[in-house]
């Protein structure tokens, strides 16, 4: 993979999504909640962001940002 700072917006989401599928949560909120500050308001991210909240656990933060990708 490219480093994260030349790897597309598409590429980065799936990578966060790998983690996120082999269980790696943390990793994942901390790719996107990058992504996030790197490319603000994309909906992609958001509701990325919201599934990896709602597996880690934290309920509220998933609401959160599952809300703002709708």
């Amino acid at each position: 993979m490219k480093s994260p700072t030349s790897a597309s917006l598409a590429e980065v989401t799936d990578y966060a999504v790998a983690l996120v599928y082999v269980g790696r949560h943390a990793d994942a909120i901390k790719v996107l909640l990058a992504l996030e500050t790197r490319q603000p308001g994309a909906y992609t991210t958001a509701v990325n962001l919201g599934t990896a909240y709602e597996l880690a656990g934290n309920l509220e933060e998933a609401l959160k940002w599952i809300s703002v990708g709708i």
